[in-house]
């Protein structure tokens, strides 16, 4: 058959272009070949790492759920030594399932569940792209339920993506392992600092170097932040609430916009867990963070870092950090000598840990102070206490109630006024002479105010616009039976509201009308208000309500029938030491609450069952009561395990 020459062209023109795109191809396979080379070159430098990392992941010691990490800047060949370990012999033989799946810089948790599926489930089919990502992690949590399984998350920049993810990966005490391959800067500088935990820095002054590139990609305000861990003792469980405020006392918290600084001091703390420079340790009901720590080795690097960067703790005075001068000590317990120009720049006095007599009048020189945490037996401030005008935080636990004096109302930068235990007065403002002109004290920045009598507050919330935390502790109750106490219509930040009555009524009390409370009232306690559980649905029109404590004799009554009454946003509901025996309820009265605690309850029959069908739980806890109530409490996560609902945990211990 003859080719006409339109044919052969085009024949001729089709050999060129496979010729090239040949050329090509061979070209990338080259490249691609070659940077294989280098990965593996890289990965021969790490033959001990190798070994301790496949002990670590095949060793029998451990039958918990471990994360272990692989950590570096790119094309130290952290994926090679990775898939190495993947595809090894004993890890196949070890492991009932495996699963690696790539996150990348930009990544989709649904994505990531649906690639760690496909690689155990043949039947991975278009119809799991139709599922959410609640109903894929359940899929994966039940796959892996009672298995011991290997999962790699490989080129990880940034650890949301399991804190994202961890709810799917049960720890049944199996030997599973969870291997992370990630960049230096956001992943687990913690394990980095672990020896056995991070496999990239067996040489200390490697591990030395990671921290401190980790340390120098930290934005600049955060630096004095992280390096302030450094006047904590070892193993020290930092509170939240302190450190935030010593945060802001030393001034390495700057406004931003009209943010408060306890916002954005808050948003420095999570900044640096993500990045795991700091560790949680404990968690509140609500899941906000209680306490934190620092390994040690990073406490080193702090100390290390604020000695090379002239990072003094000069300002800083803690009594339960042993790091105060002996004549203090002396002065405060016995009144010996004291040098107070020694002291006068002082930021920070911390002496809550040891007791003294009364309030230090000597406190009232140093000037400069920002935060005060005293002990007294007598914790009553003297009126000089407004020279502190620079004063920030006032903490006082004291023995005695205390009178606050109206000189207070003169301190313009006070935030926090905490005061730990007593019925203590507040004594009533006057005006304040500014400049020729008489005028209000606003304290614009105050925003915590704690254990005050209500009969002394009613003329100074006019005065504290932002308050967002109140605590009272008086006579609650009037002489009819119902809830009172001051108007706080003017306190529109209001968040946490704790009322504690001490004036005791024979009778089942009535609480306030709803609108008494303020509308961004997020958190409630109430304690030995006595009130009847008829009256609880009062609180059910709250809308932004998220916790509930109901602490000793705060409701009175064998039964608590909730009715029709929905705590459409309650979180967390705690019902601690009451006498309660019969608790009827159902899940649409909690539609959203996410953990129960119930303490002390030693006449509760039994847990309702319906609450277990509430699908935002997480938790019941159960401790102290009954042997009926805890076994209700057993039965409810049983029976939601056999309906395949393995995310709801169930702590309970009876009061034998």
């Amino acid at each position: 058959m003859m080719r006409s020459p339109v044919s052969e062209f085009w024949g001729s023109e089709l050999k060129t272009r496979l010729d090239k795109m040949i050329v090509i191809c061979e070209q990338l396979c080259n490249i691609r070949y070659h940077s294989d080379v280098e990965e593996e070159e890289a990965v021969v430098e790490f033959d001990e790492e190798v070994e301790i990392l496949l002990d670590q992941l095949t060793g029998t010691s451990t039958k918990q759920l471990q994360i272990i990490s692989i950590t570096g800047m790119a094309g130290l060949g952290k994926t090679s030594l990775a898939r190495k370990l993947y595809d090894h012999g004993l890890i196949k033989y070890m492991f009932d399932f495996r699963a690696w799946t790539c996150v990348s810089q930009s990544y989709i948790n649904k994505d990531l569940l649906i690639s760690i599926l496909s690689c155990f489930m043949d039947d991975c089919t278009n119809e799991y792209h139709q599922l959410s990502q609640q109903q894929l992690g359940e899929m994966l949590y039940r796959k892996l339920k009672g298995r011991k399984y290997l999962v790699v998350l490989d080129d990880i920049w940034d650890c949301r993506v399991w804190n994202d993810l961890q709810i799917y990966f049960p720890d049944d005490k199996t030997g599973s392992r969870v291997l992370f391959a990630s960049r230096d800067i956001d992943m687990s500088l913690h394990q980095i600092a672990a020896s056995l935990r991070s496999f990239m820095v067996s040489d200390p002054r490697q591990y030395i170097d990671s921290l401190a590139l980790s340390y120098n990609h930290l934005p600049p305000h955060l630096r004095p932040c992280f390096c302030f861990f450094g006047a904590f003792p070892e193993d020290y469980e930092v509170p939240v609430t302190k450190l935030i405020w010593l945060w802001i006392a030393q001034g390495f918290i700057h406004e931003t916009g009209s943010r408060m600084l306890e916002d954005v001091a808050e948003e420095c703390l999570m900044v640096l867990i993500k990045r795991s420079l700091l560790m949680t340790s404990r968690i509140k009901s609500d899941n906000q963070v209680k306490t934190c720590r620092i390994h040690d080795l990073l406490r080193d690097f702090c100390l290390r870092k604020a000695e090379e960067e002239n990072f003094l703790y000069r300002d800083v005075m803690f009594s339960s950090m042993l790091c105060f001068p002996l004549e203090v000590e002396r002065f405060l317990q016995d009144g010996g000598f004291f040098h107070i120009n020694t002291y006068k720049f002082l930021k920070i006095l911390d002496v809550e840990s040891i007791r003294i007599s009364m309030f230090p009048l000597e406190a009232v020189q140093m000037v400069n102070l920002r935060y005060l945490a005293i002990q007294a037996n007598d914790g009553s401030p003297h009126a000089s206490i407004s020279n502190l005008v620079y004063l920030q935080m006032l903490i006082i636990s004291s023995r005695k109630n205390i009178v606050v004096p109206k000189t207070i109302w003169n301190m313009v930068n006070l935030r926090h006024l905490y005061i730990k235990s007593g019925e203590n007065l507040m004594e009533e403002p006057r005006d304040l002479q500014v400049t020729g002109c008489t005028c209000p004290s606003v304290l614009a920045s105050f925003q915590t105010l704690s254990q005050v009598s209500p009969q002394s507050c009613h003329n100074i919330f006019s005065r504290t616009p932002n308050l967002r935390k109140l605590g009272f502790c008086g006579p609650l109750i009037s002489s009819l039976g119902d809830l009172e106490f001051p108007n706080l219509g003017s306190l529109a930040h209001l968040q946490k509201l704790k009322l504690l009555n001490t004036f005791p009524y024979r009778n089942a009390t009535r609480p306030c009308n709803p609108i008494m409370f303020p509308e961004k009232l997020k958190k409630l306690t109430l304690s030995n208000t006595g009130m009847d559980w008829k009256e609880m649905w009062t609180f059910a029109w709250l809308p932004n309500l998220e916790v509930l404590k109901l602490k000793f004799q705060s409701c009175i009554g064998e039964r608590w029938e909730t009715g029709d009454a929905e705590f459409g946003r309650l979180k967390v509901l705690k019902l601690h030491d009451l006498d309660v025996k019969k608790w009827v309820c159902l899940r649409d009265n909690f539609p959203r609450l996410q953990r129960l605690v119930v303490r002390r309850c030693l006449q509760l029959e039994n847990i309702p069952a319906t609450l277990g069908k509430i699908f935002t739980l997480e938790v019941i806890e159960v401790n102290g009561c009954s042997l009926s109530a805890y076994k209700s409490a057993m039965e409810i996560q049983k029976e939601q395990e056999c309906e395949g609902n393995y995310f709801l945990k169930v702590h309970a211990k009876p009061n034998f």
